[in-house]
């Protein structure tokens, strides 16, 4: 029994340096065990992410026969998939934003494991969502400002808010109601912005977009009382494509308080003459005083509205294209006032009127710091009367006749009368008509120099030609005389 024990261990301490010993040819006899493929496999190849956008989506693996130096890589370029990492074992992990695209946006991560060969995919799809783009938080609304948070569902697309006037919209000779010529059309304003600060639209674009809720957005310059629509949309950064949808909302500036206008305004009517005397109780507050013909009005503000209507529209002329235009290209206050506007007692003279011809005037207090209008609207509607006929009359002369030039004197028999004077080829003026009032037609919707008691011109002429000189007196614009003529006639050269 002993004899056995020890030849069965010395054949196995034989059997060990057989193992460990070099062939011949110099090879490691090394026994080798069976190898088994790397198995690496997705617990799902697809995914569809929730609308309203996730965090800490995980897409499980498993690796069989694994190399421990192998590692699991991930990719993919688009976007709205955030955070995509394997930091946790056995997971793939990312996150998915909102999509607010308003249609089914789809994309892949591509996935290797760098112990095999092979690629593998997840395809991750997502249905639009159906929250609001944005909401506003308005903090302050002013008579020329608007101070607003702005809240984005998505938070990761940079996006833009801008803002027009309502009128501006409707108005405008582009449909500013559809989303992709709105897009388009601000980013012709921006790039036009941007060319006028030396810089680049991209460059220019970030500056002026945001991402996330915004801290507070300014906008400034506004005119009192006025609907603005205040737009923002999500944007390609790089290209300043639209993305998805534009938000609107319309919010109206605020309008300027208003007191009782306590003035007395007292008219005084001779022919086509209007004397107006202004007694205001507040002596040293600033008022305006307009003077519009009735057919004239109503062009300028496109309306045959209401008296309310018009005055409405009369203080929102002011306040928009007086003050805040003026003030927002750097014009004082104090020049405002002193250009356009009254204090104290005044009389105001009216000699540029029509005869028989109906005037509204207007009346109101503006605020000494704002400039605007700050009390009710008066306006009073007044008819010149009929012209007041004249017997002046005009002597026409001649003086130091040439082939190109002479002087022209014209004199009135009243030295404090107006009348118009002018002078036009013979041919010309005969084709007005042969009456006065048949020239009168014409002559009116020309103009010409206005002058008091007597006037004098170098009249720049054709040799061989003849003209004919005239004037006629002048009630305020209308006249009150009859035509009077001088016929001359230039020498050949």
């Amino acid at each position: 029994m002993k004899i056995t024990r020890i030849i069965s261990m010395f054949m196995a301490a034989l059997m060990l340096v057989a193992v460990g010993c070099k062939s011949d040819k110099g090879e490691q006899n090394v026994s080798k065990p069976d190898t088994k493929p790397v198995k690496f496999e997705l617990e799902k190849t697809a995914h569809e992410a929730n609308p309203d956008g996730e965090t800490g989506v995980s897409i499980k693996y498993t690796i069989e026969n694994g190399n421990d130096d192998a590692r699991v890589y991930v990719d993919c370029t688009t976007a709205w998939i955030k955070n995509l990492s394997t930091a946790t074992s056995g997971a793939i992990t990312f996150d998915v934003d909102i999509n607010m695209t308003g249609v089914e946006r789809k994309t892949e991560i591509v996935v290797m494991y760098t112990a095999t060969d092979d690629i593998f995919k997840i395809a991750v799809t997502q249905k639009p969502s159906s929250k609001q783009a944005f909401e506003y938080k308005i903090l302050g609304c002013y008579q020329t400002s608007i101070v607003m948070n702005v809240c984005p569902a998505d938070l990761s697309t940079p996006y833009i808010c801008r803002l027009y006037t309502v009128k501006h919209i409707e108005t405008s000779d582009y449909e500013l109601e559809k989303d992709d010529v709105l897009a388009e059309y601000t980013r012709d304003a921006m790039t036009y912005e941007a060319s006028e600060q030396n810089k680049n639209y991209q460059s220019y674009l970030r500056t002026n977009s945001y991402t996330g809720n915004s801290s507070q957005i300014t906008f400034d310059n506004l005119y009192p009382n006025t609907e603005y629509l205040v737009y923002c949309y999500h944007v390609d950064i790089t290209t300043g494509d639209l993305i998805g949808s534009i938000y609107r909302q319309v919010i109206r500036t605020v309008k300027p308080e208003v007191v009782e206008m306590v003035a007395d305004m007292d008219f005084v009517i001779d022919g086509a003459h209007i004397t107006l005397t202004v007694t205001p109780e507040n002596k040293e507050a600033y008022y305006r005083v307009e003077k519009w013909d009735v057919e004239d009005a109503m062009i300028q503000f496109r309306s045959e509205d209401s008296d309310e209507a018009f005055k409405e529209k009369i203080a929102t002329y002011w306040n928009n294209e007086i003050v805040s235009l003026n003030v927002g290209q750097g014009a004082h206050l104090t020049t405002l006032f002193e250009n356009y506007c009254y204090k104290g007692d005044q009389v105001i003279e009216y000699n540029d009127l029509v005869a028989e011809n109906e005037y509204i005037f207007v009346m109101y207090f503006v605020n000494d710091e704002t400039g605007y209008v700050s009390s009710e609207v008066v306006i009073e509607r007044r008819t010149t009367d009929p012209v007041n006929v004249s017997t002046m009359t005009i002597d026409i002369t001649i003086e130091d006749l040439t082939a190109t030039s002479a002087k022209i004197v014209w004199t009135a028999s009243d030295p404090e009368a107006k009348f118009a004077r002018s002078y036009f080829p013979k041919s010309d003026y005969d084709s007005f008509g042969t009456t006065d009032e048949e020239r009168f037609k014409i002559l009116l919707d020309m103009g010409f120099w206005v002058a008091t008691g007597s006037d004098d011109m170098t009249g720049n002429l054709t040799p061989g030609t003849t003209y004919v000189a005239f004037a006629y007196g002048l009630d305020g614009e209308s006249p009150n005389t009859k035509i009077f003529t001088k016929e001359f006639t230039t020498p050949e050269n």
